[in-house]
């Protein structure tokens, strides 16, 4: 079974998030632009922020309940690794871009 096989059989979850998408595409163009202006060395710092907002996360916030390490998981996976990664590539674009 492939890709598309796959992709097909959840298109009825799927086409409501690409309207999402579409409909939010306009507010955030802003946002790309002030990103572009910034360029490379404050996307780091943005990774390097989220990193440390991710440390913080899973060190103040207590282990004693499932709720706790439910918002723990919630927080830190995005703050510790989707931010850091989209920063970086980020960085990386920019800077190839402006080379």
């Amino acid at each position: 079974m492939g890709a598309l096989a796959l992709i097909e059989g959840q298109a009825d979850k799927l086409l409501p998030l690409a309207d999402k998408a579409v409909d939010l595409a306009p507010a955030l163009l802003p946002l790309v632009g002030s990103v572009l202006k910034a360029g490379p060395s404050a996307l780091i710092t943005l990774a390097l922020a989220s990193l440390v907002a991710a440390g913080a996360v899973v060190t103040l916030i207590p282990d004693d309940s499932v709720a706790n390490v439910a918002l723990q998981t919630l927080l830190a996976v995005p703050l510790g690794a989707i931010v850091p990664g989209a920063a970086v590539v980020g960085a990386g674009v920019l800077s190839k871009l402006g080379a």
